[in-house]
């Protein structure tokens, strides 16, 4: 159902499918728990408030707007169901934003999965062909933040394709146990590093702060890179925002921390208001 004023359109309930290219660049709002659909092309400005959606298409789709505003309650409704490309069967819904802003007022964003992606795969759910930066997140997922949907994890990125566009990009699960003596930081590799674990300690509340290593990894050596070097605290790990134990093999020999040459003169540097046990 919709009402028409000279203002713009006004989308109260129900659902409202945009098909075809609209010239006219009246702003369309869309209220309460109504839904905004489609594959077409809406040049104006789209502002969702109240419970509303956006959902591309009718199943994946590409809709394309003037610009877009959600607001905190709102929702942005993303299917995903493999790799053929944005927009089309068999690949992930997009929201083209043709040249206006982007602002995503910590709107939910819902991702629908209809298949399992590997690692490193990506998907491009907002193309902002403007050169305006997105402003805001979604709720809970500031940039780089990892979530799950359906079974799967992903990163968010609101800086992808070129430089202001959101992408979505698949990612092994965070995980505390050590799987590699090697000081990376890389998700899509499906080895866990003890940088990344102590990352993962701290945000992705797993439930525990507990950081152990696979028993293969016993007797070997973890030499910290001196590219992650941070020069204020001259430092290669840093535990900043909780307590986090980091735990030996439980049998055989133990784990050997070295840092390489460089600025580092520290292995770890604990913050005030956090800690760090060291345990066998």
């Amino acid at each position: 159902r919709r009402v028409l004023f000279r203002s713009g359109t006004i989308v109260n309930d129900g659902t409202l499918l945009i098909n075809g290219i609209h010239t006219a660049t009246d702003a369309v709002t869309v209220n309460n728990s109504a839904i905004l659909g489609g594959n077409g092309t809406l040049p104006g400005a789209v502002n969702l408030t109240g419970t509303s959606r956006l959902a591309p298409g009718t199943s994946v789709g590409a809709l394309t707007v003037g610009s877009i505003l959600w607001t905190s309650g709102t929702f942005f409704d993303v299917e995903i169901d493999g790799t053929a490309g944005a927009g089309v069967d068999g690949g992930n819904d997009i929201l083209n934003v043709m040249t206006g802003s982007v602002g995503l007022g910590n709107a939910a964003l819902n991702v629908i999965l209809g298949f399992t992606p590997a690692l490193g795969q990506t998907f491009t759910v907002i193309n902002n062909q403007s050169a305006a930066a997105v402003t805001g997140t979604f709720n809970g997922l500031p940039e780089g933040a990892v979530f799950t949907a359906g079974g799967s994890y992903f990163r968010i990125t609101y800086q992808g394709g070129d430089g202001n566009d959101v992408v979505l990009t698949a990612v092994e699960a965070p995980s505390l146990l050590v799987t590699t003596t090697s000081d990376v930081v890389n998700s899509t590799d499906g080895l866990t590093s003890l940088r990344e674990a102590l990352y993962y300690a701290q945000i992705n509340g797993l439930g525990t702060n507990t950081i152990t290593f696979a028993p293969a990894l016993a007797g070997q050596t973890v030499l910290l890179s001196n590219l992650w070097a941070n020069a204020s605290t001259a430092s290669a790990l840093e535990v900043y925002q909780t307590a986090v134990t980091i735990q030996g093999p439980a049998s055989g020999p133990g784990i050997t921390l070295a840092v390489a040459p460089g600025a580092q003169r520290r292995h770890l540097y604990v913050y005030p208001n956090s800690s760090l046990t060291l345990a066998n």
